[in-house]
């Protein structure tokens, strides 16, 4: 019995040291949670995806310009729990953009 009781107490601990250390370091999710409303909120243009593990934020999609790309990043840099950010948004120029087809156009191949 006494062996049984020294294993439930044991696994009580671990359970409880590992509630305490989750309090430290925010959760993946809420940061990627909050770095994308920093992201809405500021409204900038393009499409940005944001993804986080283990504190460090990962930015990928497509913006028009280098500035919307460095400001996603110092976006991403204020939200507590970020610990770097990997800046992978490929700008896409105007002139990179297909042209809408006109009425009445065959569609594009």
């Amino acid at each position: 019995m006494r062996p049984f009781a020294a294993i439930v107490i044991g696994l009580a601990a671990c359970i409880g040291l590992a509630a305490c250390s989750g309090g430290e370091a925010r959760d993946d999710v809420v940061v990627t949670g909050d770095v994308q409303k920093q992201i809405n909120a500021a409204i900038l243009p393009g499409s940005i995806v944001v993804a986080t593990h283990d504190g460090v934020v990962t930015l990928t999609g497509s913006v028009p310009d280098a500035q919307v790309k460095a400001r996603a990043a110092e976006l991403a840099l204020k939200v507590e729990g970020v610990e770097s950010v990997r800046n992978e948004l490929g700008v896409t120029m105007a002139g990179d953009a297909p042209a809408p087809a006109a009425p009445g156009d065959p569609p594009a191949p």
